[in-house]
């Protein structure tokens, strides 16, 4: 007997577990059979809708309310989802109908990830939207007072294509004949489980719901759903400075690499340049593949050269020293670079109308060595292979190339390559003279950059030094000692004649050069980033000089 029950049982929780397996890729459903419990069973709110004239009908209690039915579907690449939908009333914001295409949820009253179509609502439209847990963001804005009728009877098509082009359609009062309402790119979700119809009444709108002619063709998501990690796909290419045009056109651009083995889903992914943010949509990107990414209005001009993406949001770059980080739709970080134009290694190319290529794909690590100016006649090579192409392999520990205090607790430590991303230790660390870190991160979207906390506070007009050990790249080289230490000292203000200058060579012998000698004569630690020489004439700068973009104690 024992036996007997735990077998019962086991059926049961099986056939649960297995409901979603068993989801339908494609069915019709148009009631002749005068129900909504098989081919195809549709659950939920089953006590508050019934069949009537061979017709999916609300039937509530005559009560403020939302009630759903759903029933099993995988369907997705080449889905077609068609209804025909009759609501016996003017719809408001209180009383309009959702049809769920996509859901990865039974329940469509509560949060999901999916698609639904809306009809209805304070507009009187037919729009399409995407759900995101309990966020629903419209990505096809239908036309105002489309249902805008003393009763709306309507069938609906919508359309999706491989990487997640969607076209909307409607066919009012069921003529025959559809109008395009509207396409847009999504693919933020790839998967389904359920479709649905949502309905949200008034009192006296319980019993006016009606649905038929369900029809739902299409297939299961077969994208790759590996996640990223650091450094599987790489930015390979930065065209930040177009102008003067040599050949390409005349927008910047970002082109990225897949270094994997599989394709990888790049939908909800982020390009960022750190005061910008654009988000790609659409696009899969095969394993071994370029992809350039530019502005939607740029998109098209780019096409020739190879796949291309127009991202809504594409940051705008800027000539030098901007840092552009690479992170998937959960936000890791895939890869960053803080490029210079010094990095073009060439003054003519450096003030525009060439990219920076990225010379060896597999060199992870590399900075500013492993970037120059493209070689190809055109002004790069965008899509396509770099014309730079070689070995550079990365044998070389990282160097510690500057410690900062900036502020009288924080020490901000800058290394010449990017760092391997693992957890920070506080015993790799050494102050003298002595303080103690107390906490160590990276800072955001940089793994060449470190925050150190320190207690007690430091002390003004005191030359620390700190050393980091056992630091590491990305290509797990070792820092060596000769690398690892930088003195600092916390920065004060500088106040007249602090700074002086000291002496200067204005005619120098042939094959010399001008210098100017400045000399700081206080006791404090002076920082010399963005100060400027100048001549000055009637009160006027003349040849203004930055000393330096970096600082300098």
């Amino acid at each position: 007997m024992l036996k007997f029950i735990w077998a019962v049982g086991l059926t049961i929780v099986s056939s649960i577990l297995l409901l979603p397996l068993r989801a339908q890729a494609q069915f019709i459903d148009n009631f002749s059979d005068g129900d909504f419990t098989n081919s195809p069973m549709w659950v939920g709110d089953d006590d508050k809708f019934l069949v009537t004239d061979e017709k999916l009908t609300l039937n509530a209690p005559p009560e403020t309310g939302t009630s759903y039915l759903a029933t099993p579907s995988i369907a997705v690449e080449d889905g077609v989802w068609e209804v025909l939908v009759k609501m016996e009333f003017n719809p408001t914001g209180s009383n309009l109908s959702r049809i769920y295409v996509m859901s990865d949820q039974q329940n469509l009253t509560g949060a999901l990830n999916g698609y639904f179509i809306l009809i209805g609502g304070a507009d009187d439209e037919i729009s399409l939207y995407r759900q995101t847990g309990t966020t629903v963001t419209k990505i096809i804005d239908g036309t105002n007072g489309v249902l805008n009728s003393d009763a709306v009877l309507v069938k609906i098509k919508a359309v999706r294509e491989e990487e997640g082009e969607w076209t909307l359609f409607y066919d009012l009062n069921n003529s025959g004949t559809y109008v395009m309402e509207g396409k847009v790119v999504d693919d933020i979700h790839t998967s389904s489980l359920y479709f649905g119809v949502y309905c949200k009444y008034t009192t006296t709108r319980s019993k006016q719901f009606y649905f038929d002619d369900f029809k739902v063709t299409g297939k299961p998501a077969t994208i790759s759903t590996v996640e990223a990690t650091y450094k599987d796909i790489i930015i390979t290419e930065i065209f930040a400075d177009p102008s003067p045009v040599v050949e390409l056109p005349a927008a910047e651009y970002i082109e990225i690499y897949n270094r994997g083995n599989v394709p990888i889903r790049l939908s909800g992914w982020t390009v960022s340049d750190g005061s910008s943010t654009g988000t790609l949509v659409g696009k899969t990107l095969d394993a071994g593949q370029y992809l350039i990414l530019t502005t939607t209005s740029f998109a098209e001009s780019f096409a020739i050269y190879g796949d291309v993406l127009g991202v809504k949001g594409f940051p705008s770059l800027n000539n030098s020293g901007d840092p552009i980080s690479l992170r998937s739709s959960k936000n890791v970080l895939i890869d960053s670079v803080k490029y210079s134009d010094t990095w073009y290694k060439s003054t003519q190319k450096k003030a525009g109308g060439w990219s920076l290529e990225l010379i060896d794909v597999n060199n992870t690590c590399g900075q500013q060595d492993n970037w120059t100016a493209s070689i190809d006649t055109r002004g790069g090579t965008p899509g396509t292979q770099n014309s730079v192409k070689a070995e550079k392999p990365d044998l070389v520990g990282p160097r510690l190339i500057s410690a900062m205090a900036i502020s009288s607790d924080t020490i901000q430590l800058t290394f010449d390559e990017n760092l391997a991303n693992e957890s920070l230790r506080l015993d790799d660390f050494s102050i003298e003279p002595t303080v103690y870190p107390s906490a160590v991160s990276f800072l955001p979207a940089r793994l060449d950059k470190i925050n150190i906390t320190v207690t007690p506070v430091l002390e003004n007009r005191i030359l620390y030094t700190v050393q980091a050990m056992n630091m590491r790249d990305c290509n797990h080289n070792f820092i060596v000692e000769e690398h690892s230490k930088r003195p600092f000292a916390l920065i004060e203000k500088a106040d007249s004649l602090d700074i002086i200058i000291n002496e200067m060579l204005f005619n120098p012998f042939p094959g010399g050069v001008d210098f100017v000698e400045v000399y700081n004569q206080s006791t404090k630690y002076i920082d010399l980033k963005d100060w400027r020489f100048a001549h000055w004439v009637n009160g006027v700068a003349l040849d203004e000089t930055k000393i330096t973009e970096e600082n300098k104690l």
